[in-house]
């Protein structure tokens, strides 16, 4: 379960950033706009009155000479209380049939009896005699004259019901050109909100479900593997045969300063780091993953390069018939390879290619496809080759088939000193990772690293 904490939201919100705001910007838009069209606007009228006091309810009174008894600001205490007290009555007066009644009668005189469009509300005024009586309409002109109407009703009707004295208009209605609603900001701001909230909460919802490892700690959790290398999504770099490397020479590339060359740096430092101090001679390195289009042949060629811009002498070792990466990027479909190495068609002084971009770095490429890979490189020729390069070079890179999709991974890694696993950020599934590194296990391969590939941060 991932920890939900402020930085779990902040890093979805900043990979998402702009789909987050794009639909809230959106949403407040299409909020805006339809409040503007199509809600109806609703004008209200207010009138304010003045509660005289009972005439004819001994109780009321009484509690008022009681209380009366008192100082002066008890006086004003319980005139304030009784107040409220009918106020209260009033609020509830507004609609009564006597009065709504009145009012109807009142305004079919008008001959505006039959818009019927209006309603009527109530306000009381904290701790005082002011009642405020609503009047609610879409058109500012008849909330005008229904308020004074129904103030005129009120005035007229209660003294009737309740029996009082001095209840008087103190504000009378006035024109309101201004709606009370829609509150077109109010809505344009909730909209904005909505939408921003509820692309943030999908987003959300697709992370906890969400089943690929994208963080180093992930991959170590799942694994129990260290991760050796971690290279940052660049869109800008990619291995095609315009753009083949980051690093295109020695001299070119220590100008290179990028953060996705700096990966690869970083990366060849700590596997320098990882050789054994007594271990004097070159290392085959076998690097695999667990699906096509993970980016292994890119970082697995870069990754040669970084060593290669050191000092090191690098070989690229393509043992991927089925894509063959290496030699689509560098070499020609008919050119020679390895396949033809270890079935005695050729010799590897006569195949391989030297000095790849001008950098201290060669390239063997796959060769005949149509060749039985995993027999060749399972043979005792593949390991007297392994064994040749180990004194040639001091970094030799098998970049092997996808795990799941051939056992050249099982064959070529027998010969080779480690494996690497790389795992794509973000597309690499926890629970397919895991199987291919217990199927490597399986196999007596130990993984002792992984490549963590296309990471956001």
């Amino acid at each position: 379960m991932q920890n939900m904490d402020f930085w779990f939201f902040w890093d979805i919100f900043r990979k998402k950033w702009k789909m987050i705001l794009l639909v809230a910007f959106a949403a407040a838009t299409v909020t805006g706009v339809y409040s503007k069209l199509f809600i109806k606007p609703v004008y209200r009228s207010s009138v304010s009155l003045y509660l005289g006091r009972v005439t004819e309810n001994p109780s009321l009174e009484n509690a008022a000479a009681l209380m009366s008894r008192g100082s002066g600001l008890t006086n004003v205490g319980t005139e304030l209380a009784l107040g409220g007290q009918l106020s209260n009555d009033y609020l509830e007066l507004i609609n009564f049939e006597a009065i709504t009644e009145g009012v109807q009668d009142e305004l079919a005189k008008t001959g505006k009896w039959q818009r019927k469009e209006f309603e009527v509300s109530a306000d009381q005024s904290k701790a005082s005699r002011i009642l405020k009586i609503n009047i609610d309409s879409d058109n500012p002109v008849y909330s005008q004259e229904v308020a004074t109407i129904y103030a005129k009703e009120f005035i007229a009707k209660v003294p009737q019901l309740v029996g009082i004295q001095n209840m008087q208009i103190i504000e009378e209605p006035v024109l309101q050109p201004k709606p009370i609603s829609p509150n077109i900001q109010k809505n344009i701001a909730i909209g904005f909100a909505a939408g921003f909230f509820a692309t943030l909460a999908i987003y959300v919802l697709l992370r906890l479900l969400d089943r690929t490892l994208r963080t180093s700690d992930e991959v170590e959790s799942v694994l129990n593997v260290p991760v050796v290398g971690t290279v940052h999504n660049d869109r800008e770099y990619s291995l095609t045969k315009g753009n083949p490397l980051l690093f295109t020479s020695k001299e070119a590339g220590a100008k290179d300063r990028s953060q996705i060359a700096e990966d690869f740096r970083v990366f060849r430092v700590n596997l320098i780091n990882k050789k054994p101090a007594d271990k004097t001679d070159g290392s085959i390195i076998a690097v695999t993953s667990t699906n096509a289009k993970e980016g292994k042949t890119f970082c697995t060629a870069n990754l040669g390069a970084a060593l290669a811009e050191a000092g090191y002498r690098v070989l690229l070792v393509d043992c991927d018939t089925g894509d063959r990466g290496l030699q689509s990027y560098f070499g020609k479909t008919n050119q020679k390879g390895l396949m033809n190495i270890l079935s005695g068609e050729a010799n590897f002084d006569e195949t391989v290619k030297h000095n790849l971009n001008n950098l201290n770095m060669d390239v063997l490429f796959c060769g005949d496809k149509n060749q039985n890979s995993a027999n060749l490189m399972v043979s005792p020729k593949f390991k007297e080759l392994m064994e040749q390069l180990k004194k040639e070079y001091d970094y030799a890179f098998l970049d092997v088939s996808c795990h799941l999709g051939t056992a050249d991974i099982v064959s070529a890694g027998s010969s080779a000193d480690s494996v690497l696993l790389l795992v794509k950020a973000g597309k690499s599934e926890g629970e397919v990772v895991k199987q291919t590194a217990d199927a490597l296990k399986r196999a007596n391969l130990d993984i002792s690293g992984v490549i963590l590939n296309g990471i956001e941060e």
